[in-house]
């Protein structure tokens, strides 16, 4: 849903705003987006056990911190400011792709398959069914 906000916002800002936004400067509208999605991703990664939501947070860091190295470097290329604040939005895309494939072939990890059954879990019982590669059971 995050994802999906965002690829709208960001046509709907172009709309009201009458371009395609500014690469010449910061675009503070573009900024206010990044920056919100990247607090909501973060916060979703660490509340899930899925791999692939940190690493769409990091292509988000991406394009958010992309901002702040504008603001550094005014000689910055706007081509360059426009491909960093737009090309992780596309890994993103390319990340969820991916680990929902891999996450519905049934290769989850024994620990996420446990909490996924409503097991209680004992760390030490978690890390030797992930050591030993087999499915957790709780005693």
């Amino acid at each position: 849903m995050i994802l999906v906000a965002m690829f709208a916002a960001s046509p709907c800002y172009a709309w009201l705003a009458g371009g395609q936004g500014r690469y010449n400067d910061i675009d503070l509208a573009y900024f206010a987006i990044d920056a919100t999605c990247l607090v909501l991703l973060v916060s979703l990664a660490i509340q899930s056990d899925r791999w692939w939501l940190l690493w769409i947070s990091g292509a988000q860091l991406i394009a958010t911190l992309s901002h702040f190295v504008r603001l550094l470097d005014v000689s910055f290329a706007p081509l360059a400011y426009a491909l960093m604040m737009r090309a992780p939005s596309w890994l993103e895309l390319v990340i969820l792709i991916c680990g929902t494939a891999l996450g519905n072939s049934g290769n989850s990890r024994p620990a996420c398959r446990a909490r996924a059954r409503g097991d209680s879990t004992n760390i030490a019982q978690v890390w030797n069914a992930v050591l030993n590669q087999r499915d957790f059971r709780p005693d």
